[in-house]
């Protein structure tokens, strides 16, 4: 999980996750992001 300034926009579109979910906070001046990496079980 991270918290993001609005301005940080290449961090947003630029990660290494398989899936990442943004949300604004409740005060709509920072993003809450959840990352998430796709596991395979063998």
């Amino acid at each position: 999980m991270e918290v993001l300034q609005p301005t940080a926009i290449s961090k947003m579109v630029q990660s290494k996750y398989d899936l990442s979910l943004f949300t604004c906070t409740y005060d709509g001046t920072t993003r809450f992001t959840v990352r998430c990496r796709l596991l395979q079980i063998k």
